[in-house]
C-alpha cells in the first residue's frame, strides 16, 4: 500500500493547554490545531510521529476555524476533527486503507464511537447523496485535500457554531462536494471516540430561532422548492420529539418557511 501523507485539522475553542488537547486526541499524525480564544499566537510542537502546528485566532464561527486550518493544509489526506475526540490507536491506517480500496474515493466519511449513540451510524459502505448528506457532522469527515482545492470548497461562514445561523457548516460542505460531483462515500470503520463532557456549542434547546436556521439551511443547501419540501418532512419526521418540547407540526413548519423566506429575502438584497 503507498502511504498517503495524512494531516489532522482540528477545530479548538478557548483551549488553554496544548499538550493537554494533544494527548486527548491521541493524535498520531502531523495536525493542525484552530484554536478560537482572546488572542493571536502561533507555535510549532516537535512530535515523534508528526509536527503539530498550533494556531490562536481571535474570532468566532466554526467555518472560519475549519477553513484556517483548511487553507493551511499540507497533507495528502486531510482528516477533521474536533476537540472532543480522541481518535482510536491506528487511525492512520484505517484512513489509508478505506483510500486504497477506494481510490476513486475523493471524501470518506467515518464512524464515531458514542457511550449513547445520537449520531448516524454506517453499517456498510455505501456512497453519500444529497438526501443522506444531513446525516453526517465534519469531525468524521477524510478528503483528498487537491480535490476539495480544485474545486475551491470551503466552509461556510454562515452556519454552524459561533455564526448566525446555528448549524450546517458540514451539511453544506458536504453538498457541495456532491454539487462539484466528487466522490463520497460513508464507511463502517470507527476512528475515534467521542468524549461527552462538554456541552454543545450551538443546541441550547428547541427554539423558534433553532427552526428558523434549519429553514435557512434547507434553502441553502437545496434550493427554494426543495427546501420548503425540507422543512415539511423535517418537521414530519421528528413531530414526537418537537410536540415533547411544547411545538405543535404546525409552529414548526411555519418557523421553518420563516427562516427559509427570511434567508431567501437577504440572498436577493445581497445581489
Amino acid at each position: 500500500m503507498t502511504h498517503m501523507p495524512i494531516e489532522v485539522l482540528v477545530a479548538s475553542l478557548e483551549e488553554s493547554c496544548p499538550s493537554k488537547l494533544i494527548d486527548r486526541l491521541n493524535l498520531q499524525t502531523p495536525a493542525i490545531i484552530c484554536n478560537q480564544t482572546d488572542r493571536y499566537d502561533y507555535w510549532e510542537i516537535e512530535r515523534s510521529n508528526g509536527k503539530v502546528r498550533w494556531f490562536d485566532f481571535d474570532e468566532r464561527g466554526v467555518g472560519l476555524n475549519r477553513n484556517n486550518s483548511l487553507i493551511r493544509s499540507t497533507g495528502e489526506i486531510c482528516l477533521i476533527a474536533d476537540d472532543d475526540m480522541t481518535f482510536v490507536d491506528g487511525y492512520s491506517e484505517i484512513v489509508e486503507k478505506s483510500f486504497s480500496r477506494n481510490p476513486n474515493a475523493d471524501v470518506i466519511i467515518f464512524n464515531i464511537k458514542e457511550s449513547t449513540p445520537t449520531r448516524t451510524v454506517t453499517k456498510r459502505e455505501k456512497r453519500v447523496t444529497r438526501l443522506s448528506a444531513y446525516k453526517y457532522g465534519a469531525a468524521r469527515i477524510a478528503f483528498r485535500r487537491q480535490s476539495i482545492l480544485n474545486h475551491r470548497i470551503c466552509f461556510s461562514q454562515l452556519f454552524g457554531g459561533g455564526a448566525c445561523y446555528s448549524a450546517g457548516e458540514d451539511v453544506l460542505f458536504v453538498v457541495d462536494c456532491i454539487k462539484s460531483r466528487l466522490n463520497i462515500i460513508a464507511v463502517p470503520d470507527s476512528i475515534a471516540l467521542l468524549n461527552e463532557e462538554r456541552d454543545s456549542t450551538w443546541f441550547k434547546g428547541y427554539s423558534n430561532k433553532l427552526f428558523q436556521d434549519k429553514g435557512a439551511l434547507y434553502l441553502s443547501a437545496d434550493g427554494y422548492l426543495m427546501g420548503a419540501i425540507h422543512c415539511v418532512l423535517n418537521a414530519l419526521l421528528h413531530h414526537n420529539r418537537y410536540r415533547m418540547e411544547g411545538y405543535s407540526l404546525i409552529s414548526v413548519i411555519r418557523q421553518e418557511l420563516k427562516g427559509l423566506h427570511s434567508f431567501s429575502s437577504s440572498a436577493r438584497r445581497s445581489l
